[in-house]
């Protein structure tokens, strides 16, 4: 699974994350993660704006979609083969 490192917390910030977590007898990881979840899915309910300048992630995806597919020479699979059987 991937991870997320977040640097620059602001003090009173993570002060209330680990008194959060701490009630909850949970990490201040998975409070940070429920929080996280919880302001990804206000963005897709259109509770939360995005942020200025942004589009809306299911307009991204939905352009991205439209897009006609690219097939790339040599595909990234023979240039793997490629790499390895250099070696």
């Amino acid at each position: 699974m991937p991870t997320i490192h977040i640097k620059d917390v602001p003090v009173e910030l993570h002060r209330r994350l680990k008194a959060q977590a701490k009630c909850e007898g949970i990490s201040v990881s998975q409070v940070a993660l429920r929080e996280i979840r919880r302001s990804i899915e206000h963005l897709d309910a259109g509770v939360m704006p995005p942020a200025p300048d942004c589009p809306p992630l299911k307009e991204v995806l939905d352009e991205l979609a439209a897009q006609p597919r690219r097939h790339l020479s040599p595909s990234p699979t023979e240039m793997l083969r490629e790499d390895r059987d250099s070696r």
